[in-house]
């Protein structure tokens, strides 16, 4: 289901992000349109990535559903297409993550926008918890990060 790429293409953020309304008006950190989301986050990870960052396609029955992008144990930006956010798909991503750090790290985290509460009640459903706040240092306060142990 995770196929390693070299880099991370706008075409992989849009297969991720279309169709998401909801994403687009209310979970994404600057809501517009569609092309405005897909622009914005392709640009934070470009600006972002370095040599440790790692892209993935998501690819389910041969197909790109979407991407997620890492440094090191950190999942830092994400997304599936919304035809396929169904329970078993989703289940064989988060299983296809616990297996690419099973045994590399004892955890393992994700980030994502505090206004976003579809992501972090999914995480939390699969294992995620929150640390408490003053263990995080944090210098964006509207980030949320939630950790799972491996």
């Amino acid at each position: 289901m995770l196929k390693k790429v070299h880099q991370l293409t706008k075409d992989l953020v849009k297969i991720g992000f279309e169709r998401d309304e909801a994403l687009f008006s209310k979970y994404h950190i600057k809501n517009g349109s569609e092309n405005e989301c897909i622009e914005h986050t392709y640009n934070r990870i470009q600006n972002l990535k370095d040599k440790t960052h790692c892209f993935y396609e998501i690819n389910y029955n041969n197909k790109a559903i979407g991407f997620c992008c890492f440094e090191d144990n950190l999942l830092y930006s994400f997304s599936i297409n919304v035809d396929y956010r169904r329970k078993e798909v989703l289940k064989e991503w988060i299983s296809d993550l616990d297996s690419l750090f099973m045994g590399k790290y004892p955890i393992y985290m994700v980030t994502f926008y505090k206004k976003n509460t579809r992501a972090k009640d999914f995480f939390i459903k699969n294992g995620f918890y929150a640390m408490p706040y003053e263990e995080i240092p944090s210098k964006n306060e509207e980030i949320e990060l939630l950790i799972k142990k491996i």
